[in-house]
């Protein structure tokens, strides 16, 4: 529209200066069909010096936060660039019924700040970020060029949600399938005091029992029952017979990690196990949330979630169980099955005994 206006301006300027044989009128026109190739030729330059990449390859953001993803612009020309609009596109990685859409957004060449964009993303797993088009118009955006654009960025959206409650029940810790581990040199850590006995190079001041040192005028020590680490397996059933879409994966990610999270809390350690096509177990203990984390984005790189066609388990019922159908197994006993469309309140509710 801008083009076919200065077009006509053109036209008219030099139709008055041609009726009226005005000088000035004729110079105007010819300036202005000057600035006309000018800002062609301009557009032209900018395709030349400008191009807009990714400055790196992976970011990590929550679902549901509009988050700053980091996009750069490169100008190797003299000339401050003039206009740029950039046109995004976003798709899930690797998961069937894909969802894509478009951000749009105008910076200015020439600045010193790195231009942004914002990603809100709706559901939890990998996906990735394109530029699908970028275009570089001239100082009066008569004329656009297109941009060399290269690279795409990878994001990992994780889970932001509450943790399941869990219960100990009597006797914890004996039962099949959780496994205990003493850890701390004996002496020097927590626990319930097991003896008395004369102190010994390397035994901490802070177990010295004082009562007895007097009694017996030399130092004694109290050595305690090593703490026990206790564990819990967590079996992925990744098994499907269909590809599963970026929604139902969103739901089965966010109940993973409210169970993690909140064996966590019951301060229990996490040993979360799953099998990748060709019968490759790959395990991860997780002891935090930043090993939830860490755990969560090696499941989303697993070229098991896109297939489908891992093999079971055989040892998933000494242990808790999850499935792509949100099914949750204790002991090869049914605990809970959860809903597409109601879990995170389902996840409120849910008090898992163990």
């Amino acid at each position: 529209m801008k083009k076919l206006l200065f077009l006509l301006l053109i036209a008219l300027t030099w139709y008055l200066a041609a009726m009226y044989h005005l000088l000035s009128l004729m110079v105007l026109a010819v300036a202005e069909l000057l600035l006309w190739l000018g800002m062609f030729v301009l557009s032209r330059y900018f395709k030349r010096h400008i191009s807009a990449g990714f400055p790196g390859e992976w970011v990590v953001v929550q679902k549901g936060q509009k988050t700053p993803c980091p996009f750069a612009l490169q100008n190797t020309g003299r000339l401050p660039g003039g206009r740029i609009r950039i046109r995004f596109s976003w798709a899930y990685w690797n998961m069937a019924g894909e969802k894509s859409g478009y951000l749009y957004g105008g910076v200015e060449g020439g600045k010193q700040t790195p231009p942004q964009f914002y990603l809100n993303a709706p559901w939890c797993g990998m996906l990735t970020v394109g530029i699908a088009s970028a275009q570089a118009y001239d100082y009066l955006s008569l004329f656009h060029a297109r941009l060399k654009a290269k690279g795409e960025l990878r994001v990992a959206v994780l889970p932001q949600g509450e943790a399941v409650k869990v219960a100990l029940s009597r006797g914890f810790g004996d039962q099949p399938g959780w496994e205990e581990e003493a850890f701390g040199a004996a002496g020097n850590g927590g626990g319930e005091v097991r003896q008395l006995r004369e102190y010994a190079a390397g035994d901490s001041y802070r177990q010295i029992h004082w009562n007895q040192t007097a009694r017996m005028d030399e130092l004694w020590v109290k050595e305690r029952q090593p703490e026990q680490e206790r564990a819990v397996f967590v079996y992925l059933d990744l098994r499907s017979s269909k590809r599963r879409e970026a929604k139902e994966l969103n739901a089965f990610f966010e109940v993973l990690f409210a169970l993690t999270a909140g064996l966590l809390q019951a301060r229990l350690c996490a040993h979360i196990l799953w099998k990748e096509p060709g019968g490759v177990s790959v395990g991860m203990a997780v002891n935090s949330m930043e090993d939830c984390r860490a755990m969560l984005l090696r499941l989303y790189q697993s070229a098991s979630i896109p297939d489908g066609n891992s093999e079971d388990f055989a040892e998933k019922e000494t242990g808790l169980c999850l499935d792509l159908k949100l099914t949750l197994y204790e002991k090869g006993r049914l605990v809970f099955r959860f809903s597409q469309e109601n879990y995170q309140e389902e996840l409120k509710q849910l008090v898992l005994i163990l």
